[in-house]
């Protein structure tokens, strides 16, 4: 339910940092115009479901429906922004930032990983085995198709950023089954 308000209050602190930093075409006004439209509406709607939730308040059938219908869109919709950013074809110049972006995404997230799920497993001591096996599975998992929504708000390469979506996305047909088998067998997991 957290994940995307997280995701999106993460990236567009990240993008606020990025931009203070650099002359970019990123402003204070663009990034709070953004942050509004896109990551408060989803943090209100968890708020507001949770406290619907806490006191037992029942959405009429007609309006839990049409919220249903639209919950059902989401993945194809995800799935279809993801197509959209898909590039292939690359420019010389930006083969080698894709392919140390690609690699340190699907390679080094490991590291990343291994630190939060050391940070989980200290905040809650009782995480069980399933729950860790996710977050280091979800860290290896290939760029986001976040990542060019971003590229709008900082002074990026758009092109280098869908490449690294793209070939992290081919590039975990093969590590996502080695990680898989690299964290079913390590033993400090269970």
């Amino acid at each position: 339910m957290f994940f995307w308000p997280a995701v999106l209050s993460v990236g567009f602190t990240i993008v606020w940092f990025l931009s203070r930093s650099s002359s970019g075409k990123a402003s204070k006004d663009k990034i709070i115009h953004a942050l509004t439209s896109n990551a408060i509406p989803p943090v209100f709607s968890a708020f507001l479901a949770m406290a619907m939730n806490f006191y037992g308040i029942k959405l009429p059938e007609w309006l839990a429906k049409s919220i249903g219908s639209i919950a059902n869109i989401t993945i194809p919709a995800i799935l279809f922004t993801v197509g959209l950013s898909l590039s292939i074809m690359l420019k010389k110049e930006t083969v080698r930032p894709v392919i140390l972006g690609t690699f340190f995404r699907t390679v080094f997230g490991m590291i990343v990983g291994i630190a939060v799920l050391s940070i989980v497993s200290f905040c809650f001591k009782d995480v069980d085995i399933t729950t860790k096996k996710v977050i280091l599975m979800e860290s290896v998992m290939p760029s986001a198709a976040l990542s060019p929504f971003f590229a709008d708000f900082v002074d990026s390469d758009k092109e280098v950023v869908s490449g690294i979506v793209t070939f992290s996305t081919l590039f975990s047909l093969v590590t996502l089954p080695f990680w898989y088998f690299m964290i079913e067998k390590w033993s400090f997991i269970q």
